[in-house]
């Protein structure tokens, strides 16, 4: 993917064309270099990589109850990132405009969001306008594109909290469909849970039954043991009826008589290997 500079440079180059300050050009290059420090990481994380996987037609809840190293952390993780991104912002930005109307002036029109009074504003060639809406439209849908750049509005005259705010909203727009993004960590929490819960009692399920099987089979074993057969195959005949019985006596059943046979005679010829084998 591309860095976030690169998608955001007519807007940087065209944020600033009233401005009154030194150094301009490398005003523009360090709000770059803030926006591809802020976004590393982000869309290649394997959260992100995973929210943005969902099958069409999927439950944004249960396909984030499935999401790597689980829903907890995905949260952890995203609220970490989210106020580092608002933090970073502020300081930065701080350090790259003049401390005075300056950062208002900026804050204020990121947050106007009118195209075409800020078109008027800078005297943009027509096709300039087009490559400028394309590029800032392109990371982002409309909406989530509004809460983003508030946000950048707020962080640039120090309203982090505000602006933490607002990231979620623009990460609910553009990643969660306007799913209230709290309310679908919460359920698949709980979804989660439950699912694991069910996946426990199951797992406990088959090693129980695992465990008996494993039982059954030492027994039969250890009955062929004491007497001397011909081959594994006269063995299970003489034996099966018996061991028949002990599976039902502790409580995991053949289904008849001769899926026990057969078994059984597995469990022989396979014995019968190993031993030859050692």
């Amino acid at each position: 993917m591309e860095k976030a500079s690169e998608t955001y440079q007519i807007k940087i180059q065209e944020l600033f064309p009233d401005l009154e300050c030194n150094n301009k050009q490398e005003t523009i290059d360090l709000f770059g270099s803030v926006l591809d420090d802020v976004f590393e990481g982000f869309y290649d994380s394997p959260y992100i990589q995973h929210v943005k996987s969902r099958p069409e037609n999927t439950c944004q809840t249960v396909h984030l109850a499935k999401i790597p190293d689980g829903v907890d952390n995905f949260e952890v993780w995203l609220k970490v990132y989210l106020e580092k991104m608002s933090c970073q912002f502020t300081v930065e930005l701080e350090k790259a405009l003049p401390p005075n109307i300056a950062l208002i002036y900026f804050a204020q029109l990121l947050d106007s969001q009118d195209f075409d009074a800020y078109f008027e504003k800078v005297n943009m060639p027509n096709k300039t306008k087009l490559l400028f809406k394309s590029g800032l439209l392109e990371m982002f849908n409309d909406k989530a594109l509004k809460y983003f750049i508030q946000a950048m509005s707020c962080s640039c005259i120090g309203l982090t909290n505000a602006a933490n705010s607002l990231n979620y909203l623009w990460v609910q727009y553009a990643l969660f469909e306007d799913e209230d993004i709290h309310k679908v960590i919460n359920d698949a929490k709980k979804l989660e849970a439950v699912t694991k819960k069910a996946s426990d009692a199951g797992k406990k399920g088959r090693d129980k039954r695992y465990a008996k099987r494993d039982l059954i089979k030492a027994e039969a074993l250890k009955r062929k043991s004491q007497k001397k057969y011909k081959n594994d195959n006269q063995a299970a005949k003489v034996l099966y009826q018996e061991i028949f019985e002990y599976a039902e006596l502790i409580g995991d059943p053949f289904s008849e008589l001769t899926q026990a046979k057969e078994t059984i005679y597995k469990w022989f010829r396979k014995d019968s290997k190993i031993a030859s084998s050692s």
